[in-house]
């Protein structure tokens, strides 16, 4: 699985294992993804542990100060942004965190 890079996230190797692990549970849930240039886009299925979600992107928030995360629980939908090519690897990595499992669309 794809590894956040370590000197762009604020969490240390346990934290980093644990935020793996959570994007591994999530990736069953992920019908859809659309990645930009500096942009994804990821959408869940109705089913998905919107709790879990949310864990996993206040973990982000926290770690990751160079993500404009913009979760919307009701339509089950995840907008990560950054602000331009510098940050892109990092979106990156994490768009593959996501998709590892489910691989929807890449």
């Amino acid at each position: 699985m794809a590894e956040l890079n370590p000197s762009a996230c604020r969490l240390d190797a346990t934290g980093r294992s644990e935020q793996a692990n959570r994007y591994r549970r999530l990736s069953a849930s992920v019908t859809a993804m659309q990645r930009r240039d500096d942009a994804l886009d990821v959408s869940f299925a109705d089913a998905v542990d919107v709790s879990l979600l949310r864990e996993a992107v206040d973990v982000e928030r926290a770690c990751c100060p160079f993500f404009d995360l913009r979760l919307d629980d009701h339509a089950r939908t995840l907008h990560v942004a950054v602000a331009g090519p510098n940050d892109r690897p990092s979106l990156d990595a994490l768009a593959a965190a996501i998709r590892a499992e489910g691989d929807p669309n890449g």
